[in-house]
């Protein structure tokens, strides 16, 4: 899942996140508060790479494809 463009970034803005994941941003936003990757930072709301790269691997380990 690995791409250039997100390598370096540990915190990802909702667009980035859509970009990512290939979703729309409401799917997006409501996916990625499940799973705990929100990080408020101020008044700016982030999203955990780290935490949404080991959820998806998870996922692919237990053979859950539904999110």
């Amino acid at each position: 899942m690995e791409n250039a463009q997100f390598k370096n970034k540990k915190l990802m803005a909702i667009g980035d996140c859509c970009e990512y994941l290939s979703m729309g941003a409401s799917k997006t936003r409501r996916f990625l508060e499940e799973i705990g990757a929100k990080v408020r930072i101020g008044g700016n709301v982030l999203y955990d790479k780290d935490i949404i790269d080991a959820y998806i691997e998870k996922m692919q380990e237990e053979g859950t494809n539904n999110v």
